[in-house]
């Protein structure tokens, strides 16, 4: 690419050229780049690295469309404010003192937060802030990158809630529950294994190491058989009694039910029980 300068003089004409191609690549990338930083579904937020202390601290420089979408604000209303405007009630002061720490050492740093819209909503942002450094090697601003994950927190407390139910379930019985996971090899025993029976759970050890040796040698091929098939597919519960050893040496009479789940091909994948 050519840029052509023409200038009169009193000879007639003189025209200049110059090589712009660098240039024009340069533009055409830096395009290319404002286009997908607007467009990202990821909110992009940049700030001025300088001052972090004061009433002001460090504005807003840039905001993408995501910012916008998400939090309500424009650009017109953001830019040149603080990120505090963001901060609301729930906003964890152990995070944002984290963030605090890595910025103040020029380091970046990863955080989970809660933030609020324009209309005063929660949400929940993951985000990575980066510092950006001019030629002279300075820091001049942070990139801070934001993922909305509200719905991932809400499941995760959805989930919590479930679990939380099933362990007081569990201990009201009176009886050990347990599941076990086929596909991972690993199990899960409720409190009741060390209230009902004494036993502290070894969580390195695989499942049926543990339970088949604190069955009484007399059950465990009985034992052993009939949970055998309940893995396999064989059958889908079951139902049995046998001793099983407490802690202190003494043995229980215990009796067992377990019911297996499988997929749609009829593969075995989980199998909950319990012990009375």
């Amino acid at each position: 690419w050519l840029e052509v300068d023409a200038s009169p003089t009193p000879e007639g004409l003189a025209i200049y050229f110059r090589d712009v191609t660098g240039q024009r690549a340069k533009d055409e990338e830096l395009r290319l780049l404002q286009a997908a930083v607007a467009h990202q579904s990821d909110t992009i937020l940049i700030t001025e690295a300088e001052p972090l202390d004061g009433p002001e601290g460090p504005k807003i420089v840039y905001i993408n469309d995501a910012f916008e979408q998400l939090t309500g604000y424009s650009r017109e209303e953001v830019v040149g404010k603080n990120p505090r405007l963001l901060q609301g009630p729930k906003t964890q002061r152990v995070e944002l003192d984290k963030i605090r720490r890595a910025i103040e050492e020029l380091q970046p740093v990863h955080a989970e937060v809660i933030n609020y819209t324009k209309s005063g909503e929660e949400y929940w942002l993951e985000m990575s802030i980066v510092p950006i450094t001019n030629e002279a090697g300075l820091v001049t601003h942070f990139v801070s990158v934001q993922r909305n994950i509200s719905e991932r927190k809400q499941l995760e407390q959805v989930l919590w809630a479930n679990e939380e139910r099933f362990r007081l379930m569990a201990n009201a019985t009176g009886s050990m529950i347990w599941e076990l996971d086929i596909a991972n090899n690993s199990q899960w025993w409720s409190e009741g294994l060390k209230e009902v029976f004494g036993h502290e759970m070894d969580r390195n050890e695989s499942p049926p190491t543990f339970w088949l040796s604190h069955a009484h040698p007399d059950d465990k091929v009985q034992s052993s058989k009939a949970f055998d098939q309940l893995v396999s597919g064989q059958k889908n519960k079951l139902y049995q009694r046998y001793r099983f050893q407490r802690a202190d040496g003494s043995w229980a009479r215990v009796e067992e039910h377990a019911l297996v789940l499988c997929d749609e091909d009829g593969v075995a994948l989980r199998v909950l029980g319990s012990m009375t």
